[in-house]
């Protein structure tokens, strides 16, 4: 009776393992932005993705990957960033006019996907849902050169016609 009871108990323990993965963590990076709902699964990291198909967020470093991977969840905090960020990539959106879709690589360890989205004052920006923003001076600094990039772009276009 007991070896049952035992094994039972293994099985029910296996069941519980693969029916509920582990709890998807946030991972802040310096004070600058959290990345919410991170999770590994058998062994590999999990981004999260917006729609469940849009990659918004990545990371471009082993050194990043591994740190998240090793995270506990009450302390997956990135303490030394510098929030430093350059455009990895900027286009206009094939299917909207006056929407841009563009990279931002941050201290050449992640990449964040930001819409823009030309109106009459300017541009409107979405962060990626998957990201807090928690430092609003870096991403009005961030907005702001994406939006000199787009002016840049759209001026060469300009000049080239």
């Amino acid at each position: 009776m007991k070896i049952w009871s035992k094994r039972t108990w293994a099985a029910v323990v296996w069941l519980i393992t693969i029916a509920f993965p582990v709890c998807a963590l946030d991972v802040r990076y310096g004070p600058f932005f959290t990345v919410k709902g991170v999770s590994v699964k058998q062994g590999k990291l999990e981004l999260p993705l917006a729609r469940k198909k849009y990659a918004n967020v990545r990371i471009l470093d082993e050194e990043t990957y591994r740190w998240v991977l090793s995270c506990a969840p009450q302390s997956c905090v990135w303490q030394n960033a510098a929030g430093a960020t350059q455009i990895e990539s900027l286009r206009a959106a094939q299917m909207r006019p006056g929407m841009w879709i563009a990279q931002v690589a941050v201290d050449e360890r992640w990449v964040l996907t930001f819409l823009v989205f030309e109106n009459p004052d300017g541009f409107g920006f979405v962060v990626p849902q998957e990201v807090e923003v928690k430092d609003r001076s870096w991403q009005t600094r961030t907005e702001q050169q994406i939006a000199a990039e787009i002016r840049r772009l759209k001026e060469e276009e300009k000049n080239e016609m």
